[in-house]
């Protein structure tokens, strides 16, 4: 899913299939920032991006290059970098997190302005002689960096079981999982025998999305393999939602009418996950054409309101955002 939220003073960048938007923090359009494109100031897919706080600038990845523009919107220059998979910035470092797989010598590396490599996390499997046809697992939803109260975190490709702490050049684990007998054997790496961990990934589990507020951990958590072995259809049993209380340290998986998530309670929409945690909002998102299936399958029960809405997209609608406000918390409850 390339779909990606940044808060930033009161309002929010944006970045969907067709394009990067500026709205205020209550969702109202503001202006579309660059274009599809091969000129100056334009992208071709943008992958995901970030802001340089200290700078007050931008930056886009655009799988290859990074372009920059100040936070009204307006371009300022382009800079070619190779090995781009997923960037975040903090303190004017760039950080780039990789694949982790043996032919990436590193899980994640920073980049000063000079671009010289001043940090690295190194990938235990680099170097190592695969066996057989080799893949990588892509989970659904991938989402390595996350902020929460203007700090930097990162959680790594799946395999990996910390989430770290950024700050500038420096990073500390912050959270690590005891996956126990859920966590992927080497010898199952999609890298290192792809046959394998088709047949066997569906035993283990990865992380491969995780949202913070003050009181929880939100835990995305997702088979290597899908259990049926239908890989590009959706199964919600190849999905489990947790949340950590922070305050008792304690976890439980979620439990709703619609499976596994929270349910909208007031609008009658889709359930919800938190994604991202963005001020007073939880936020999702779903594609029109799952959404319009599950409605026929009467999984979920849109409000006429929601359903006005629904019948004037289609296909080329960028993802739909779902924005569920927290509830205020009360002395009877948490």
């Amino acid at each position: 899913m390339y779909l990606g939220y940044l808060p930033v003073d009161s309002f929010w960048i944006v970045h969907a299939r067709d394009g990067v938007y500026k709205f205020t923090n209550k969702g109202e359009y503001i202006r579309t920032i660059g274009a599809v494109g091969q000129g100056p100031g334009e992208y071709s897919f943008v992958f995901n991006m970030d802001i340089d706080t200290d700078k007050q600038e931008m930056v886009l990845d655009d799988y290859g290059k990074l372009l920059y523009y100040d936070l009204e919107g307006n371009y300022l220059r382009t800079e070619k970098l190779s090995e781009l998979f997923r960037i975040a910035v903090s303190e004017s470092i760039l950080w780039i997190i990789t694949a982790a797989c043996e032919i990436d010598k590193y899980i994640a590396y920073a980049l000063n302005e000079q671009r010289d490599t001043v940090r690295a996390i190194p990938c235990p499997f680099w170097g190592m002689k695969i066996k057989g046809l080799t893949g990588l697992h892509m989970a659904k939803v991938y989402k390595p960096f996350y902020r929460y109260k203007d700090t930097l975190y990162m959680k790594g490709k799946e395999v990996n079981d910390t989430i770290y702490r950024i700050t500038g050049k420096k990073h500390e684990p912050y959270v690590t999982f005891d996956m126990g007998k859920y966590k992927l054997p080497l010898e199952y790496e999609a890298w290192y025998d792809f046959e394998a961990s088709q047949k066997h990934g569906s035993r283990y589990w990865g992380f491969p999305s995780v949202a913070e507020d003050d009181r929880y951990l939100f835990l995305l958590t997702q088979r290597y393999a899908a259990v049926d072995g239908r890989k590009y259809v959706h199964n919600e049993d190849n999905f489990r939602y947790i949340v950590y209380d922070k305050e008792t340290r304690e976890g439980f998986v979620t439990t709703g009418e619609e499976g596994t998530r929270f349910t909208d309670d007031i609008l009658g929409g889709p359930p919800i996950w938190p994604y991202w945690v963005i001020g007073d909002y939880y936020m999702n998102v779903i594609e029109w054409y799952p959404l319009t299936e599950e409605i026929k399958k009467g999984n979920y029960h849109v409000s006429p309101a929601f359903q006005k809405q629904l019948d004037g997209w289609g296909y080329s609608t960028n993802p739909l955002v779902i924005m569920c406000r927290k509830k205020k918390a009360n002395k009877d409850s948490l």
